[in-house]
C-alpha cells in the first residue's frame, strides 16, 4: 500500500475517521518522515483545530458516506499558496461504519489561473459590448452575419437574433437610394484581397425611421486562405449628419447675407462717402470742430468699407506680423474714435512674431477699441502689449476706464451680455478667435484699474 501511495505524484493521506490523525501519507504530502500523531488539519493547514464542517471534505464524506470533491487553498512545502482540488473517499467496513477516509489533492493552480483570466477577459468583453455604441460584426460576403454584437437594437430596431437567424438581413434594411454605394464596395471586397473601405449609407429601422450609418469593413481570409469573410464596425451617425446639414445651410445663409451686405451696404456706403468727401472738399481750408467731426465720419466709413471688403474675401492667411497689425489697427482706431489714444509696445523678441488668422481678425481689436471709446469717455487710453508665451503670441489690451462690473464678469463673452444693450462685440470676438484656434479672456488689470483682455494666437509655422 505504501509503495502504491509513493508512486502517486500528488499528496495522498489515509485519515482516521474518529480523530483525524493521519495513518499513512506519501512523500508528496509532507517533508521527511510522518510526525507521530499528526492530524490532517495540522499537516495540511498548520491549524490546531479541525476545519469548519462546511469547508472540510473529510467531515462531508463522513456525513454523506459518499465521495466528496471540494476546492481548497493549500500551501506547498515552500509555503506557496496553491489551488487544489481535494477528493475525500469514505472507507466503509463490513458493519457499514466509516473507519478511515482516503484523501488526495490535485494541484489545479494553473487551471484556476487560466479560468480566472478567461473570466476577467469575458467580463471585459461583456462590459465593452454593453457600453459599445456601435455594432461589431463578422460574416460572409453574402451579408450573413456569424457574429453581430453591440447596440444592434438601438441602431436598427431589430435584435441580434433577428439577424443571426436571417429573420432580417443587413442588405434588406439598406435604403434603396444608397445601394449603388454599397454594391461597388461589395464588388471590391469580392475581388481584391485585403481590401478595406469606410462607407456611408442609410438604413431603414424596424419602426420606419431613416438612420445614417458609417461602416468600416474589410475582407479577411478564412481557414483555407481565401477571402470569403468580412468583418467591421458600424456606427449611427444620424446626429452628425443632421449637424452637418444645419452647418451647410448656415454656410449658405451666411454667403447670402454676405452677398446682400456687400451689395446693398456697399452701395449705400459709397453714397455716404461720396457726399461726405464732397462736403469736405467744399469746406477746404476750414479747421473748426465741424471739419474735425467730418474727418472722423470719413474714417469710420472707410473702416466699414474695409469690413465689407473683408466679408467678400474671407480666406485664411498665415504669417502676418502681429506687431505691425496692431500698429495699423491702433492708427485706424485713433482716426475713428475722437479722443482715443492707443499705445503699442512689444517685448524684446516679440517684434517679429508671425501669427495665423484671417480677414476677420482685425475686427476683434476694433470691437475692443470701440468698447473702450464708448465706456471710458474723453481722454480714453488703450495700451497694447505684445509678447510670446510658448508657441503663442500674447496681446494684452488694457484701458483706463471704469472696468467690468462684477455682476457680468462671468457672462461677459455670452451673446447679449452688455452694460448698454447689444452685447455682440465680445461674443463675436471670441467666436472669431475660436475659428483661428486662439482665445480671449478677461484678466486682472495692473493696479486693479480699468479692464485688461488677454488674447492669444497660434504662431505661424
Amino acid at each position: 500500500m505504501q509503495n502504491v501511495m509513493e508512486a502517486l505524484a500528488h499528496p495522498f493521506y489515509l485519515v482516521n475517521a474518529k480523530d483525524y490523525t493521519v495513518l499513512m501519507a506519501n512523500q508528496a504530502a509532507h517533508n521527511g518522515s510522518l510526525p507521530d500523531g499528526a492530524n490532517c488539519f495540522s499537516l495540511i493547514h498548520n491549524r490546531t483545530k479541525p476545519c469548519a464542517s462546511r469547508t472540510c471534505p473529510v467531515k462531508k464524506a463522513l456525513k454523506t458516506k459518499n465521495h466528496v470533491v471540494m476546492e481548497h487553498i493549500h500551501h506547498d512545502q515552500d509555503g506557496n499558496a496553491r489551488n487544489v482540488e481535494v477528493h475525500a473517499h469514505p472507507i466503509i467496513d463490513a458493519d457499514g461504519r466509516i473507519r478511515q477516509v482516503a484523501v488526495y489533492s490535485l494541484d489545479i493552480t494553473m487551471h484556476a489561473q487560466v479560468e480566472q483570466a478567461l473570466r476577467k477577459s469575458e467580463e471585459r468583453y461583456t462590459s465593452f459590448l454593453r457600453n459599445f455604441r456601435g455594432i461589431a460584426y463578422h460574416g460572409d460576403l453574402n451579408w450573413t452575419p456569424i457574429f453581430f454584437h453591440g447596440a444592434v437594437e438601438e441602431i436598427t430596431g431589430y435584435t441580434e437574433e433577428d439577424f443571426i437567424t436571417k429573420k432580417v438581413t443587413l442588405d434588406g434594411i439598406i435604403h434603396p437610394d444608397d445601394w449603388h454605394r454599397v454594391l461597388e464596395c461589395d464588388r471590391k471586397l469580392h475581388e481584391i484581397s485585403g481590401y478595406s473601405e469606410e462607407r456611408f449609407y442609410r438604413i431603414t429601422r424596424k419602426d420606419g425611421e431613416i438612420r445614417w450609418i458609417r461602416d468600416i469593413v474589410e475582407n479577411i481570409p478564412d481557414s483555407s486562405g481565401s477571402y470569403s469573410l468580412v468583418q467591421g464596425v458600424m456606427y449611427d451617425i444620424t446626429e452628425q449628419k443632421r449637424v452637418e446639414k444645419e452647418r451647410e445651410q448656415q454656410r449658405r445663409e451666411l454667403e447670402l447675407y454676405g452677398s446682400l451686405l456687400r451689395h446693398d451696404l456697399s452701395n449705400d456706403l459709397q453714397i455716404v462717402l461720396g457726399y461726405t468727401e464732397s462736403i469736405e472738399m467744399l469746406s477746404a481750408g476750414v479747421f473748426d470742430e465741424r471739419a474735425k467731426m467730418l474727418s472722423h465720419v470719413i474714417a469710420g466709413a472707410e473702416r466699414m468699407k474695409q469690413v465689407l471688403i473683408a466679408f467678400g474675401r474671407l480666406r485664411p492667411w498665415r504669417g502676418n506680423n502681429i506687431l505691425t497689425l496692431m500698429k495699423q489697427i491702433a492708427v485706424q482706431a485713433e482716426e475713428v474714435h475722437e479722443g482715443l489714444t492707443v499705445r503699442v509696445s512689444a517685448e524684446k523678441g516679440a517684434r517679429r512674431l508671425l501669427v495665423t488668422g484671417g480677414e476677420l481678425l482685425p475686427m476683434v481689436f476694433e470691437n475692443l477699441f470701440r468698447n473702450i471709446a464708448e465706456h471710458t469717455g474723453p481722454n480714453a487710453t488703450a495700451e497694447i502689449a505684445v509678447s510670446r508665451v510658448d508657441d503663442h503670441a500674447q496681446i494684452l489690451v488694457s484701458d483706463n476706464g471704469p472696468g467690468i462690473p462684477e455682476k457680468i464678469r462671468g457672462r461677459l463673452f455670452q451673446k447679449g451680455v452688455s452694460t448698454r444693450g447689444g452685447g455682440l462685440g465680445l461674443y463675436l470676438a471670441r467666436q472669431i478667435l475660436n475659428t483661428y484656434e486662439g482665445s480671449i479672456d478677461l484678466v486682472e488689470s495692473k493696479h486693479h484699474k480699468g479692464a485688461t483682455f488677454r488674447i492669444r494666437l497660434p504662431l505661424a509655422t
